[in-house]
């Protein structure tokens, strides 16, 4: 199968949750032999005949798309591909939290596809509520690699929490900081600063290494997430919960809690998470785009 997969940065261009899930799917998809071409705006310039380019695959995969939306090129491009068969692959609600976005132009993108893949049901129902229901709508988990996460059984824990993440007022910002009086301190590792800044309790730091998120989860006693929105999945959530962690988190309001699994059989919701690129790309194929 020939697959296009558009989205607007790759994880090489921004580290970011939505870009690293994008990134283990587009690798499945190749070690399955299909063929996968990315358009984002680091390509989407050299495009001379976008209807010609979209005529060339049998699937279409729309990821996130806010910033190639904003370009001339990549405005055009999400104009003509309402007239082609795609699949909508939604990781958050295409901005609708961040203002200054067409809502109507985002609810079209969804209605005009044959089907729109959410990260979790609790995601789906938001996904509807805020922006629009598609033809048909399907719900996958992120994959998560779930070798990399587990209870290493450290002993000297440091008795501090943790969290991950963007700083953002959707995201949880202020409600961390109403929990000063349960913790004195909160470390949080993120992309948004490059040195050590203090935010009344939390301690804002540096992102650590992907491959060494396992060992500072298990340093430390607890992991702390209140987002204000519904969290699409939670990647973040997801890892913590495999890595043993103590877990001090609003599910109501975490995707990655969303879905009928027994959370208490950690062997079950790891089975899950396994098998989310295979069902991911089964679903892609029973949906028939060619």
């Amino acid at each position: 199968m020939k697959i296009t997969w558009i989205a607007d940065f790759q994880q090489n261009q921004r580290a970011g949750g939505s870009q690293m899930t994008d990134r283990y799917l587009i690798n499945y998809a190749k070690f399955l032999n299909h063929k996968v071409d990315e358009l984002g705006l680091f390509n989407i310039n050299n495009l001379e005949n976008i209807d010609s380019y979209l005529s060339r695959y049998d699937c279409i995969i729309l990821s996130n798309y806010y910033e190639l939306d904003r370009t001339e090129k990549g405005s055009e491009l999400i104009n003509k591909l309402q007239k082609h068969k795609y699949i909508r692959y939604i990781h958050d609600y295409d901005g609708y939290y961040t203002g200054n976005v067409d809502i109507e132009r985002k609810k079209t993108v969804i209605e005009s596809s044959v089907a729109t893949i959410c990260l979790s049901p609790a995601h789906m129902q938001e996904t509807i509520r805020l922006l629009a229901k598609a033809k048909e709508m399907f719900c996958v988990p992120s994959f998560i690699d779930t070798d990399k996460f587990f209870n290493a059984d450290i002993k000297d824990k440091i008795y501090k929490s943790i969290t991950f993440g963007e700083i953002a007022k959707h995201k949880g910002i202020y409600n961390l900081m109403k929990l000063h009086r349960k913790y004195e301190q909160i470390d949080f590792y993120t992309h948004n600063v490059n040195q050590d800044l203090k935010l009344g309790n939390i301690l804002i730091k540096p992102a650590i290494n992907y491959e060494l998120v396992n060992n500072f989860l298990n340093k430390y006693k607890t992991f702390v997430f209140y987002p204000e929105w519904i969290e699409p999945f939670g990647r973040t959530v997801a890892e913590a919960y495999l890595s043993g962690i103590d877990m001090d988190v609003d599910k109501n309001k975490i995707g990655f809690y969303s879905y009928d699994w027994d959370y208490n059989n950690k062997q079950e919701v790891i089975s899950k998470l396994k098998t989310a690129r295979q069902d991911f790309w089964q679903l892609v194929i029973s949906l028939n785009t060619i």
